[in-house]
C-alpha cells in the first residue's frame, strides 16, 4: 500500500508547480537568458517524471522502488504535513477497497480535472461499488 500511495502521488503530482520565483537579476539559466524581474517557477510535475531520475517515468508503477518523487517537496521546505498526508490516504484506500473489494471507474477513460493552474486533481470520480458486498455489509 505504502508504494502504491507513493506511485500515485508521484504520477499525479496534486501540486504541479512551485509558487512563483523572480529574478533578480539578468542572468542565464540552463541556456535561457532572464532578465530582473523576469518570473520562473519550477514544474514539479515535470521532475517527477525526469527519465534521469525514473525508470519508465510515463508509466504507473505501483510497486516502484525507490521512488525519490518531489510531490511533498525537499529540503527545508518539505512539507510538515507529509506524514500524515501519506497515513490518510493509505487508510482511507485501505478500508475503501475492504469494504468495496470489486470498486471500479464509471469511465475510466472520461476522467474530468479541474482547470487551475499549478494544481491538478478531479471535478468528480464516478466509481461502481459491488452491490452485493454494499448489502451484506448494511
Amino acid at each position: 500500500m505504502e508504494r502504491a500511495v507513493e506511485e500515485l502521488a508521484r504520477y499525479n503530482t496534486p501540486v504541479q508547480s512551485t509558487k512563483p520565483r523572480y529574478a533578480s537579476r539578468d542572468c542565464q539559466f540552463f541556456g535561457q537568458t532572464l532578465k530582473r524581474g523576469d518570473i520562473v517557477m519550477g514544474q514539479l510535475a515535470a521532475a517527477n517524471y525526469d527519465p534521469a531520475v525514473f525508470d519508465e517515468p510515463d508509466r504507473l508503477k505501483l510497486d516502484r522502488l525507490p521512488n525519490p518523487h518531489l510531490v511533498f517537496s525537499s529540503g527545508i521546505h518539505f512539507c510538515l504535513g507529509m506524514q500524515l498526508a501519506r497515513v490518510e490516504v493509505q487508510s482511507a484506500l485501505a478500508r475503501l477497497y475492504a469494504r468495496y473489494p470489486n470498486l471500479a471507474l464509471v469511465a475510466p477513460d472520461d476522467i474530468q480535472w479541474i482547470k487551475r493552474f499549478g494544481l491538478r486533481g478531479v471535478t468528480a470520480l464516478p466509481v461502481r461499488l459491488n452491490a452485493e458486498r454494499v448489502r451484506q455489509a448494511a
